[in-house]
């Protein structure tokens, strides 16, 4: 175990429980106390709580030396003593960070995140959507899937990662991953996930290592070490080096590289389209006596007739007259349009359904048919030989 020698000033309460800490003091009290002698040899067990003002970085169980000065309020006893402790500080571990965001935000809304991908689309076109559904989707790659060297491993066993995938993400936010525009979405996040994570385990793992100081064993818990060597034999071939060297000088003749950043496409091109939108407003013909808008005439059309932005640049609004049973109607028609999108979605799912039962239906007729047929054929052949050995056997 580590030795720590601090000295710090903590102040010691029985009354506040942050850590525990099990000391042994020896006070030195004979200044203060004119106790003579005695307390010099007095030992105390104390059981104190330590508030630190500034951060130590211990492990949940270490032993260490503290040299420190505490300050003692306890049954009306207020000195301040000089002493050595020695004792186990237990340190409470941080706890899981990654998805709290998310559900904060869908503890605010009192539902999960809706995620609405029209047909067509792989993404969602809401930008907030968008960005919570990749950043949730990585986590899920990076704690839950496997890697494998090459893309048709994942449809085999009925399609295991995938439906993984579907899963979680069901757990977290509304969407219907029966749908046909889902599926193509998680399909193609898994797709670019696992092969942007198979790039970041060769870059560290394989790139730059010596052939003999390759490990292998599995660096990631979901991984067996099997799976692992695939992807190492698969580094290793000279047909993926030639395609890597390949793929290099293809990348090198790009000229106009992507600057959207972590934003997909689609969601890049709402966002331009709400931005040439606000432009319209700022720049629409001008008849002859008329003037143009100015930039915070067109923003005060956007911007709600709250907003505090409206009322420093100096523009009235006019007081709202809207009634209260314009506002409850005005949300009820939002939140029925948005269930007319899942009701279209769960109707999309219905048809494929009925579509996938009557090709069933279909091919148990056409099995059932060829069944009688060939029962038909050896009812004839049956005949044919009976009547066959009916003669053989009739007397001449």
């Amino acid at each position: 175990m580590p030795v720590f020698v601090v000295t710090k000033t903590m102040r010691c309460t029985w009354l506040r429980a942050a850590r525990q800490v099990s000391t042994t003091s020896e006070p030195d009290l004979s200044a203060n106390q004119n106790q003579g002698d005695t307390s010099n040899t007095e030992q105390a067990n104390l059981t104190a709580s330590v508030e630190v003002q500034t951060a130590i970085e211990l492990n949940n169980t270490e032993q260490g030396n503290l040299t420190l000065s505490t300050e003692v309020e306890s049954m009306g006893l207020n000195t301040t003593e000089q002493g050595t402790c020695t004792g186990t500080i237990q340190v409470r571990p941080r706890g899981e960070t990654m998805g709290k965001e998310i559900d904060s935000i869908s503890h605010g809304l009192g539902c999960p995140i809706p995620i609405i991908i029209k047909k067509g689309k792989r993404r969602p076109e809401a930008p907030m959507q968008a960005a919570k559904l990749a950043s949730e989707s990585g986590t899920i790659m990076r704690k839950n899937i496997k890697i494998y060297p090459n893309w048709t491993k994942y449809y085999k066993n009925n399609g295991e990662q995938l439906e993984n995938l579907k899963g979680k993400l069901k757990i977290k936010f509304d969407i219907n991953t029966d749908s046909s525009p889902v599926k193509a979405a998680c399909e193609d996040i898994l797709k670019g996930g696992v092969r942007q994570m198979r790039y970041r385990l060769k870059k560290k793992y394989f790139d730059g290592v010596p052939a003999n100081q390759v490990r292998t064993t599995s660096p990631l818990k979901h991984m067996s070490d099997e799976e692992w060597r695939q992807l190492v034999d698969m580094w290793s071939s000279p047909e993926h080096k030639d395609k890597c060297a390949k793929n290099q000088l293809n990348r090198e003749k790009v000229k106009y590289q992507q600057r959207t950043g972590s934003r997909s496409y689609i969601a890049q091109a709402y966002v331009v389209d709400d931005m040439h939108a606000q432009e319209a407003l700022t720049s629409p013909p001008v008849e002859d006596g008329q003037q143009a808008k100015t930039s915070i005439e067109a923003i005060s059309k956007v911007l709600p007739k709250s907003n505090t932005f409206l009322r420093n640049v100096g523009i009235q609004q006019p007081a709202a007259k809207t009634p209260n049973v314009v506002k409850d109607l005005q949300t009820e028609l939002d939140a029925k349009k948005l269930e007319s999108a899942r009701l279209q979605q769960e109707l999309e799912r219905l048809k494929a359904q009925a579509q996938e039962s009557d090709a069933k239906v279909d091919k148990q007729a056409e099995e059932i048919a060829s069944l009688r047929k060939m029962a038909a054929e050896n009812q004839s052949l049956l005949r044919q030989m009976i009547a066959f050995g009916q003669s053989q056997i009739a007397p001449p």
